[in-house]
């Protein structure tokens, strides 16, 4: 998945799931990509799984921490 769109790439995967009946396993792939989105959009980087490095994730969560969520 280097360089690949994650959001987009779990789009096709829920797509898939649902196509072949597995609506719980879809509905958890929308939960990870609605989170993995909320996540990049408030770290103002992109979409690119390459772009969360350690230390973006690190960032996040000391962000986070301190704002108690």
């Amino acid at each position: 998945m280097r360089n690949k769109d994650f959001c987009r790439l779990m789009l096709e995967q829920e797509k898939q799931k649902r196509s072949n009946g597995d609506e719980s396993t879809a509905d958890l792939y929308r939960a990870t990509r609605n989170h993995f989105a909320a996540f990049i959009r408030e770290g103002g980087k992109s979409g690119l799984l390459g772009d969360v490095t350690q230390d973006v994730v690190l960032e996040r969560k000391e962000t986070a921490c301190k704002f108690g969520e």
